[in-house]
């Protein structure tokens, strides 16, 4: 409000300035030479006045235009969230968008743990959509993997003290736009979710 304020008061000195010179300037000039010098004088202060307010009109336009791009962003943008599920022994997490705008494509890296100098690697399965306010939840059934220590049912109390660690688990995805977007979860007992999210942004156009 302030910069709008202060803007406003110098477009009026301006104005009034720019007035004053074409004015004072026109009649000097014809004053001391001759009423056609005088003419194109005015006509160029004229000029640069139109100018400089076609400028300004251009100017306030292209910020209307940003703004109105910012708010088409912020209508499709989706934003994930990662929830620990309590429930039923094979529900393990529960994946939820809580932007405006569909999450596409979305794909999450290996969880990556070492246990008695063995590797293991869970990971969470794509999903081609996930809509807003309708999370999809990840089962044991699907982070099964032979290779691993743990596996069957067990998987989620292998995770759930797991979550101490704060260990990372990281996704990418895409909006309608075909925008590419980036989220990593950390996991953290503190949180109600069991999980914070330390960064989500779009990293490409």
């Amino acid at each position: 409000m302030v910069k709008i304020s202060v803007n406003h008061q110098w477009e009026k000195q301006y104005r009034k300035w720019l007035l004053a010179v074409g004015v004072v300037g026109g009649l000097i000039i014809w004053h001391l030479s001759n009423f056609s010098n005088a003419l194109l004088f005015v006509t160029g202060v004229i000029v640069f006045w139109y100018t400089r307010e076609t400028f300004e009109l251009k100017q306030i336009s292209n910020e209307q235009l940003e703004e109105t791009r910012e708010q088409t962003d912020l209508q499709i943008m989706p934003y994930l969230r990662l929830q620990w599920n309590n429930d039923r022994d094979k529900y393990v997490y529960d994946i939820v968008n809580e932007g405006e705008g569909l999450a596409i494509d979305v794909e999450f890296a290996s969880m990556k743990f070492l246990d008695q100098k063995i590797e293991s690697d869970y990971k969470i399965k794509s999903r081609p959509l996930i809509a807003k306010s309708k999370p999809t939840t990840v089962t044991t059934d699907e982070l099964n993997d032979t290779n691993n220590i743990v596996q069957g049912v067990g998987i989620k109390g292998y995770l759930e003290r797991k979550i101490a660690l704060g260990h990372y688990i990281e996704a990418k995805y895409k909006d309608v736009k075909d925008r590419k977007y980036k989220v990593v979860f950390q996991s953290d007992a503190s949180y109600n979710d069991r999980f914070k999210i330390v960064e989500q942004k779009r990293i490409s156009d």
